[in-house]
């Protein structure tokens, strides 16, 4: 006899044999615990009229109505994938019932043992939960699946942004530099970061105590020399090179009170000590990451050499833009626009008759813009590239990035700007304090790339927006009023604006040991 009893979680029916009454099984669909009752009593059928003992015989029982179980609960079609035909109504199955009476044994239950109609055995199915629809794995090897493949019901693809690999997630391997301790410790050294804070300090005491300007210097040499002031009286209006020829009346080429002479290569050295120094910085706060010092080498070089030509071409590109229009509807003029609107914040930033609102939006949009996303480009190849990435890593890499950067732009101002003229204070903050600040701003846009992947992979136009939304904008606002500070002579906020970037990058390194502690 056969006994039929309805899943109380999803309404599916099920039947099995009497002899499996009293026994409690899972429902095939959701797995969810039934009990089998035990079956109703057995009812004698009344005699056919053509018996011809039916006279003799007891009236029969009234048979009683048949009790038919409600309908069970079909669940609507996914909706299907974007240029797919809608699916069709769903096939009728020829039997409503779920026979679980084969797969019932004594002891605890187990999964249910369909078959084939060659009799081999289905294995048992398996919950695949995949974030849009549930299904279940009756097959495990490929060719079952593409037999069976018929049979199952079509899955809707959604497009699913990557999360950010945590370090719990992921088993990393001994790193032969490793130091970190177990328990959940961070390793390392980050109060070392506070030698970042310490590099600042030259620009503290710029603003504190600010020295000669260059036009003092010149007449403070003149008054005290007159065969110079009569040389400097000589001089041509106009030059080709008009420092190198104001500083050829000055002995060794020089003010009195620069650092280095003109036609100097020292500047060069000063580049080695301040790049060495900071790696070394960033590998002792750090020892125990993945990354080597010849990858950390190669990323700050990477941004120092072509990372500045790109950039140097691209300030080309834009300025050039700055001359004609296009017209149309194409995703070219759409770029032509994007990248002319660029140019025009550089030349926000540098006219000196520009106010202060468009100088700020010239710097953010224009110079900010542009450096934060040149030295981001090494962290996103960090993440790309190694599958054992960490939040540290992903930091100094940006470390790395923000020292060959501002390094690389010391350089450039040295050689253009600062030999024969300038003081030794002068060098301190740009190879100090401004290379901190880039290493700052970087470091901290490493670590936030980190934080949240899921613009990094799989890059659309939207990615390509929340990418500077998310990424680059904070960094880009503090450089841009930095700079436009400076530009309108507010040396204490630029000072302001300095630690504040400092503090922002302390925040988020401390919520981060503070998530990693906590996982540990």
């Amino acid at each position: 006899m056969t006994i039929r009893v309805k899943c109380p979680s999803c309404q599916q029916t099920l039947k099995a044999e009497d002899r499996h009454a009293g026994r409690t099984v899972r429902c095939p669909a959701c797995r969810e615990p039934v009990a089998i009752p035990q079956p109703a009593p057995a009812v004698d059928e009344s005699p056919s009229p053509m018996d011809p003992f039916a006279g003799d015989a007891a009236p029969a029982p009234s048979r009683p109505k048949a009790v038919v179980p409600p309908k069970p609960r079909v669940k609507r079609p996914l909706p299907a994938a974007d240029g797919a035909p809608p699916p069709g109504p769903p096939p009728k199955p020829a039997v409503d019932d779920e026979d679980i009476g084969d797969w019932l044994t004594d002891g605890e239950v187990e999964a249910p043992r369909r078959k084939r109609e060659s009799g081999d055995e289905i294995p048992s199915p398996s919950p695949n939960w995949d974030g849009v629809s549930e299904t279940y794995d009756l097959v495990s090897s490929p060719v079952e699946k593409e037999e069976f493949s018929d049979n199952l019901p079509p899955k809707v693809s959604k497009k699913k942004k990557k999360k950010p690999a945590s370090d719990s997630d992921i088993d990393e391997k001994p790193s032969r530099r490793s130091k970190s301790r177990a328990g959940g410790t961070p390793s390392g050294r980050p109060w070392l970061l506070w030698a970042l804070a310490a590099c600042l300090l030259p620009l503290a005491i710029s603003v504190v105590a600010p020295g000669q300007s260059i036009l003092e210097q010149i007449r403070a040499a003149a008054d005290n020399d007159p065969a110079l002031a009569e040389r400097l009286e000589a001089l041509p209006e106009t030059a080709e090179d008009p420092i190198g020829t104001l500083l050829a009346a000055f002995p060794d080429r020089k003010l009195p009170g620069a650092f280095l002479a003109r036609d100097t290569s020292w500047h060069y050295g000063l580049a080695a000590i301040s790049a060495i120094g900071f790696l070394g910085l960033i590998l002792a706060a750090w020892p125990d990451e993945e990354v080597s010092p010849g990858y950390l080498v190669g990323m700050g070089l990477l941004t120092g050499t072509i990372g500045i030509a790109l950039l140097l071409g691209f300030q080309f590109i834009a300025d050039w833009t700055q001359s004609f229009y296009l017209r149309g509807r194409s995703i070219i003029v759409l770029l032509f626009y994007i990248v002319k609107f660029i140019g025009f914040s550089y030349r926000c930033a540098i006219d000196p008759s520009i106010g202060f609102g468009l100088s700020f939006m010239g710097y953010t949009f224009g110079v900010g813009f542009c450096e934060e996303l040149c030295k981001a480009v090494p962290i996103l190849l960090y993440l790309w590239g190694v599958p054992n990435a960490t939040w540290r890593g992903a930091t100094v890499v940006g470390f790395a990035s923000g020292v060959g950067f501002g390094v690389s732009e010391g350089i450039t101002y040295s050689a253009e700007m600062y030999n024969g003229l300038a003081a030794p204070m002068t060098y301190a903050i740009r190879f100090l304090s401004c290379v901190a600040l880039h290493t700052i701003w970087a470091g901290s846009v490493g670590l936030l790339m980190y934080r949240d992947q899921s613009h990094l992979h799989d890059i659309e136009w939207d990615d390509i927006l929340m990418f500077i939304v998310k990424y680059l904008s904070i960094a880009m606002v503090l450089h841009g009023l930095y700079d436009v500070l400076l530009k309108f002579d507010h040396e204490f906020g630029a000072l302001a604006i300095a630690a504040i970037s400092f503090g922002w990058l302390l925040f988020l390194v401390g919520q981060q040991q503070r998530e990693e502690l906590a996982v540990g």
